[in-house]
């Protein structure tokens, strides 16, 4: 009888951790902040008035969503706006529509040859797992010395378990 209840007894348990499972939330049920930096390489190989590249959020790791909440650069600088938008890529290219871009950031700025000047989006940028969205930097200034920016050597600018910064394109 003694043998017949233990093996009842690991049966049950079984069975109820498995009905447990079944229970578990899908999300987890609190945030976790953890700031990290995406320094990406700085080969000083053009200067342009604006800079655009799409940014994704891996699917590797089960993380719900990126905040984006500031981007760096330097330059000449001038008036500068940062813009993202949602529109998906056709072929690997954001969208050239106006409408379809929301500004996070205006604001002018000095010169800063040497050091990154980070601007803090007053509009953060979240991005859910696995999605892709477009990030615009431009400078209203005269010329093409606005923005520093590096020639692409890969397929991406940077990858992680995080997230994967595309190549760009740069205009005056």
């Amino acid at each position: 009888a003694i043998c017949k209840n233990i093996k009842y007894h690991k049966i049950y348990l079984r069975l109820y951790q498995n009905m447990a499972a079944l229970f578990r939330p899908k999300e987890a049920t609190y945030t976790c902040h953890e700031k990290i930096v995406v320094d990406t390489t700085d080969n000083e190989d053009h200067t342009f008035c604006g800079i655009m590249f799409p940014i994704e959020a891996a699917s590797i790791l089960p993380v719900d969503r990126l905040v984006i909440e500031s981007v760096s650069v330097r330059g000449e600088l001038g008036d500068l706006t940062v813009w993202f938008t949602k529109e998906p890529l056709v072929d690997g290219i954001l969208s050239a529509c106006p409408t379809k871009w929301i500004k996070a950031y205006e604001n002018r700025h000095d010169p800063s040859w040497q050091a990154f000047q980070k601007l803090n989006l007053t509009e953060k940028l979240t991005i859910k797992q696995g999605e892709v969205y477009g990030i615009y930097v431009h400078s209203k200034l005269h010329g093409d010395e606005a923005i520093v920016y590096d020639n692409q050597s890969s397929e991406y600018t940077h990858r992680d378990n995080f997230v994967t910064i595309h190549s760009g394109i740069a205009h005056i």
